[in-house]
């Protein structure tokens, strides 16, 4: 299930992810629609506690998507160190040839990815929470962070099969998060 959105920050569930999408937003500079890596305040990532559930992959022209950096939460959830592995040794080509997809899009197309759900699934249980995907650039290379929020795990009785995505066009998120600025600042 795909959705789009026109009210961006209306989506979002948590205080957290809200944080995170306000401190890549900051990352922006000169207009662009997607941020440089060097630009994101990675302390402030650290302050709103969301370095155990951060993951960060990257792929330069030719090569495939690879994790670069995992949580703690990340690396429990798989129960190994996920840096160095590429989506295809992680995940087969079949999922990985999907997970490609998404993250290309997000460049290809000017996407954040914000989902909740069911956002890992073992043999017997799910884990619901939500997840965000926003695109950064690095010397030509295309680099995805990810956050992903565990809330509890649930029985694969009764949960849905496929987390809700919500599809963000940069600019549209960028428009929302100023003129909400604006108000606040207005409001104080």
């Amino acid at each position: 299930e795909v959705n789009q959105a026109r009210d961006t920050l209306e989506v979002v569930r948590s205080a957290e992810m809200t944080a995170l999408i306000r401190s890549w937003h900051k990352s922006c500079r000169n207009g662009e629609v997607i941020p440089l890596k060097e630009n994101l305040d990675l302390l402030e990532i650290f302050r709103a506690h969301l370095a155990p559930h951060i993951w960060l992959v990257s792929k330069a022209p030719g090569e495939e998507f690879t994790y670069r950096l995992t949580g703690d939460d990340i690396r429990q959830r798989f129960g190994k160190k996920l840096t160095g592995f590429s989506i295809v040794d992680l995940y087969g080509e079949e999922l990985a040839g999907e997970i490609r997809f998404r993250w290309d899009s997000l460049f290809d197309d000017r996407l954040i990815r914000y989902s909740h759900g069911a956002v890992y699934q073992d043999v017997d249980k799910a884990y619901m929470g939500e997840r965000v995907t926003l695109p950064l650039w690095c010397k030509g290379t295309r680099i995805v962070l990810g956050c992903t929020l565990i809330d509890h795990l649930q029985s694969k009785d009764g949960y849905p099969e496929y987390e809700a995505n919500t599809l963000i066009h940069c600019a549209i998120l960028i428009a929302d998060v100023d003129v909400r600025l604006a108000q606040q600042a207005a409001n104080l």
